[in-house]
């Protein structure tokens, strides 16, 4: 994907160092695979990129929240040209019913096991802390892009997910989605990416040591 995209040399290196590269090596056991299936979908081309990216909720059900960022940075431009014009293509019809209707019904699968967790998790505050840290996300990423539009609507899916069942692997797959649209606009050598990327590979090191220490790397001290 980097040499496709014409990466700087120094971008592989803050790639594979980055903490969240180094979190699924060694452990997420199942999201790993979903990352996979996520990296050759956006290798492919045709319909087949597609398949493969419905694929990725069976490696793990949180697939299901990068998808649906990956669908709101592709659609916004046509959401909001139907709100304005009321005009959209045939084609995003279509595309915008499936993906509707899809939505629904694992909306409607998942939606009991989801708003109790949430209930819980809102009880505590949980969400609050999880939304500080995608706020900060959003800023670089706005700071960064030439797209403002579809940085925003990326992050609204994660948003959501972090306030209402927070956790860790939102604050992962938000990163993934905003480095990948950065990359495919050629802008990961910004400023602001670049010392988001340094911070990473720094909170990487920590990461590994904690593992040869304590046997868990979020066991001892993590920047």
């Amino acid at each position: 994907m980097l040499q496709r995209e014409k990466a700087k040399w120094y971008i592989y290196f803050f790639i594979l160092t980055n903490f969240y590269l180094i979190v699924l090596l060694t452990g997420a056991e199942r999201l790993k695979f979903a990352y996979i299936l996520f990296v050759y979908a956006a290798l492919a081309s045709g319909k087949i990129k597609y398949f493969i990216l419905a694929l990725s909720p069976l490696a793990h059900l949180q697939a299901i929240i990068l998808i649906a960022s990956l669908v709101s940075a592709e659609y916004i431009k046509s959401f909001i040209n139907l709100l304005i014009k009321l005009r959209i293509g045939k084609k995003q019809v279509i595309s915008l019913a499936l993906i509707a209707l899809a939505a629904a019904a694992i909306g409607l699968k998942l939606w009991e096991g989801v708003f109790a967790k949430a209930a819980v998790y809102i009880a505590s505050d949980g969400g609050v802390f999880e939304l500080k840290n995608l706020a900060i996300l959003l800023l670089i990423g706005l700071v960064a892009t030439r797209d403002r539009f579809r940085i925003v609507a990326a992050m609204i899916p994660f948003l959501a997910a972090a306030f209402l069942v927070g956790g860790e692997r939102v604050n992962m797959m938000a990163i993934s989605v905003v480095m990948y649209l950065l990359l495919k606009e050629g802008r990961l050598s910004h400023p602001a990416m670049i010392l988001l990327q340094i911070y990473f590979s720094i909170k990487s090191i920590f990461f590994i040591y904690n593992i040869f220490v304590y046997g868990d790397g979020f066991a001892g001290f993590l920047i």
